[in-house]
């Protein structure tokens, strides 16, 4: 093995070191979540809702010091190819938004569909729009003012050498905010905090906000106790009571035995499985006219010094299938942050609706679904003892760290250099007299350069594992040991042999056509999964001319779960994961100057692959830099090789429609893909040097 390095990519991926401590709050809570696994709004569109909300677009993982040289110049742009014509009488269809479709705006927003002749005029409530030579439209207008139960009409009128059509076209309008009649005292139903569980502890405040008549008074009786909410703004009204003033007896939980003792009664009057109901009545009135609303609030209240012990179990997705891992948020519907293993346990302090929030430290929490959560009857402190670890080589370039534990605390993996991975065990204390290596790194077999551990406050316990290599794959799992005690078990993927001066050959490529489920479609209807699964197949040959086995996830056109794409991808044994999509945008965003490329990672090990993915797309198809971008794809958040999805063009543009029909178009597309997989390649090869089976 020769003792070429890598040149480092940049300054270490920041630790999150705190967590957001929020208030329990009684407010309305949104339907926005987010059905997991999933994507983020910046692949939304029409006909493809978002699976995840959208993570922040901070700098993520680790910047390049230097700008990248590359083995070979990147293909030759293609233009976009000319728009075929299209002549006859004209055949109005909105392709979005769908009849009757409510939409998520109300001031401006896009339409399109086509006229179906390209010699057509076409004017939708008045304004004349562009149509392309195949009939179709893409237009950035205003709203139409409702007429009634938030209905409003696009009235399109398309007229040419074929006749005339008329088409009334109706799409529903986000609700108005309630107001109530003028001179009433009225309360909006609305804002009033949704019916959903929670659970608290006797300090955490109820925090109380409702919209009614401006310039009155507001109350809400909460048990015994009343709370005067103040006016915050033009009809806002806010106000708050902790828990333990509405408590009408002490709190106590069952807890765990101590060594040799008994546990307390499991009757118990607060915790999970106690769950009260807190009646509200909420009065408006200006002295002399009132309105009432009354809400039943499922509550729970916590024991502080015993909080319940949960276990984290992935719930499989009938749609999406299972990945083995439980994600974590910083807030209730913010980006993943944390992939937890399937199995571990964790501490919940608090419960809003479907979101259950865990305590990592003293002063980090994290946000899991409540269907990944599984509620018993144990209470009080969650600590683990790590004993000692061992490595040992398994078959397969697989290298695994068993790390001993007593209890299967939530644990996760980042990834702060190319040659090092930092696992942290929250809830952990140390008592790791040894580390053992295992065999010789003579056998050419082990990855590991170093282990080192760490015990940090808050009862953190960290493992460092510097590696030989850049780091390629890893995952992370909890399973029984040797003795029948739980073992977090860390594998490590050895990265493939790679020809420097043939890099694809031998190499297994899984090109996964991305949708469906869901999916966007274009002006004319072409649905994005058939211009994915078109790219993808001409990838898959290209990469077989140049000595790789490609792995197509996807061969035809029935839907294929998330997890189903990346486990498929994994048991075949690929080196690499690139999945192909077309882009489209949510409602309220002006799409003209949008439009263009972009390439997404997750992982920081997947983050050369994009960046070399994203140059060779814009070389081949001469569309707009969007930029390479983390983001939390389900597929691209796959650890055990790189992983990326690429948004080559929008299906919703006319010509970018068009051009996505045609072999050429489809050909740079995959071509570029190809340039960026070989340099990724190449350039490990360069800077590894050859290695041995």
């Amino acid at each position: 093995m020769n003792a070429f390095r890598m040149r480092p990519v940049g300054r270490a991926l920041s630790r999150i070191a705190g967590g957001l401590a929020l208030a329990a709050v009684l407010v309305s809570c949104s339907s926005r979540g987010a059905a997991e696994p999933g994507e983020m709004p910046a692949a939304e569109g029409p006909g493809r809702p978002a699976e995840e909300p959208q993570g922040p677009p901070a700098v993520v993982g680790r910047e390049d010091p230097e700008p990248r040289r590359w083995r070979k110049p990147p293909p030759e742009p293609v233009r976009l190819p000319a728009v075929p014509p299209v002549t006859g009488s004209p055949a109005l269809r909105v392709q979005y938004p769908r009849s009757l479709e409510r939409i998520a705006v109300r001031d401006s927003n896009f339409i399109f569909g086509t006229v179906g002749t390209g010699d057509a005029e076409l004017r939708i409530n008045g304004v004349r729009v562009p149509v392309e030579a195949n009939g179709a439209f893409l237009a950035w207008l205003a709203v139409p003012t409702p007429n009634r139960d938030d209905r409003a009409e696009y009235i399109l009128v398309a007229s040419g050498p074929g006749g005339t059509e008329t088409l009334r076209h109706r799409v529903r309008l986000p609700p108005e905010p309630f107001e109530g009649p003028p001179g009433a005292v009225w309360i909006d139903p609305a804002s009033l905090p949704a019916e959903i569980e929670r659970w608290l502890t006797p300090a955490d405040p109820l925090e109380f906000s409702v919209r009614a008549t401006p310039g009155i008074s507001v109350s809400v009786s909460l048990g015994d106790a009343t709370l005067a909410l103040q006016e915050a703004g033009s009809g806002v009204y806010r106000g708050s009571l902790l828990i333990r003033e509405i408590l009408d007896r002490p709190c106590t939980a069952a807890r765990e035995p101590a060594a040799g003792g008994e546990a307390r009664d499991p009757a118990i009057s607060c915790g999970p499985g106690r769950v009260d109901t807190l009646e509200a009545r909420v009065v408006a009135t200006d002295g002399r006219r009132q309105a009432v609303e009354r809400r039943r609030y499922p509550l729970a209240v916590l024991d502080p010094e015993a909080l319940p012990i949960v276990a984290l179990v992935e719930k499989p997705d009938p749609v999406h299938g299972s990945s083995g891992v439980v994600p974590g948020r910083p807030t209730p519907y913010g980006p993943y942050r944390w992939l937890f293993p399937d199995g571990a346990l964790g501490q919940a302090d608090r419960r809003l609706g479907d979101r259950i929030r865990l305590r990592l430290s003293p002063d980090l929490e994290t946000w899991v679904t409540a269907d990944h959560v599984v509620a018993g009857a144990a209470a009080g402190v969650l600590e683990a003892r790590v004993g000692w670890i061992e490595v040992e080589e398994r078959s397969g370039g697989v290298t695994a760290v068993r790390i001993p534990v007593d209890r299967p605390v939530p644990a996760h993996v980042e990834e702060p250099e190319d040659r090092m991975l930092r696992l942290t065990l929250y809830g952990a204390l140390g008592e790791t007299e040894r580390m053992a290596y295992g065999r010789s790194e003579s056998t050419g077999a082990v990855e590991l350069e170093s282990l080192a551990w760490a015990q940090l406050p808050g009862r953190l316990y960290e493992l460092t594992v510097r590696l030989v290599r850049p780091v390629w794959g890893y995952r992370l799992t909890y399973t029984k040991g040797r003795n029948g005690r739980s073992e977090l078990l860390l594998e490590l993927r050895k990265p493939p042999v790679v020809d420097a001066a043939a890099p694809l050959r031998g190499r297994r490529i899984a090109v996964d056509a991305g949708h469906p489920p869901v999916g966007s479609f274009g002006p004319t209807g072409f649905f994005e999964g058939d211009a994915n699964l078109a790219i993808a197949r001409r990838l898959a040959a290209l990469l077989e001319e140049a000595g790789a086995e490609p792995i197509l996830t996807r061969r035809d056109t029935l839907p294929l779960g998330l997890y189903e794409r990346t486990g498929l991808a994994v048991r075949a044994g690929a080196d690499l994961f690139v999945s192909i999509h077309n882009n489209a945008l949510p409602d309220g965003i002006r799409p003209f100057g949008e439009e263009g490329t972009s390439t997404y990672y997750y992982h920081p090990h997947s983050r050369t692959l994009a960046q070399a993915v994203q140059t060779g797309l814009l070389a081949s198809m001469g569309l707009q830099d969007l930029g390479m971008r983390w983001g939390s794809f389900a597929v691209a958040r796959l650890r055990w090789m790189p992983s990326i999805l690429a948004e080559g063009a929008f299906m919703m543009f006319p010509r970018q429609e068009a051009a996505l029909k045609t072999r050429e178009f489809q050909e740079a597309y995959a071509r570029g893909v190809l340039w960026g997989i070989e340099e990724f390649l190449s350039g490990y090869a360069r800077e590894e040097g050859s290695q041995e089976e």
